[in-house]
């Protein structure tokens, strides 16, 4: 089976959007390892919408935020060997 591509994520305020191909029905979201407490959701094949905050209780922006940047992990569940990954900043404007 084909990896996903991820072409692009933007992180807001309020969630994270992942655009690309090849997403699979079910995929997990991860931000240096720790999981968000909610399922992401994804459209077709092609994005991903991660809202709600890591097990952390930390939102997504505020992690990165307190890191200065870091890496996206997207891993569909059906396909544990596929990992996709993007080093990404943290957007000023939201």
């Amino acid at each position: 089976m084909p990896a996903a591509t991820l072409t692009s994520v933007k992180v807001t305020s309020v969630k994270i959007v992942g655009k690309g191909a090849g997403f699979t029905g079910t995929v997990s979201v991860f931000i240096d390892g720790i999981p968000f407490t909610t399922a992401a959701k994804v459209k077709g094949t092609f994005k991903v919408t991660q809202k709600g905050t890591l097990i952390t209780g930390q939102s997504a922006r505020d992690y990165i935020a307190s890191r200065g940047g870091t890496r996206a992990h997207t891993v569909p569940q059906q396909q544990w060997r596929h990992r996709v990954e993007t080093v990404y900043p943290v957007a000023d404007n939201d």
